[in-house]
């Protein structure tokens, strides 16, 4: 519950704004769905929601500004 809160903290807050290091910090949650999916074998609803989030990261990628 603590990391769903932290995300939507960054969502709401520097992702908005367009920082990329919120950008980059979000990357936590497909690299959690992997090693869960390495660690424990959870193919169909991990690996799923691991490849929704990664593409939407990648669609989502910050253009480079004046302010990084």
């Amino acid at each position: 519950m603590l990391g769903g809160a932290l995300g939507l903290a960054i969502i709401l807050g520097p992702y908005r704004r367009g920082e990329r290091w919120a950008w980059t910090a979000l990357w936590i949650y497909p690299a959690f769905l992997v090693s869960h999916v390495i660690t424990f074998g959870t193919i169909v609803p991990d690996a799923v929601l691991a490849g929704i989030t990664a593409v939407a990261l990648l669609v989502a990628m910050p253009t480079s500004s004046a302010t990084d």
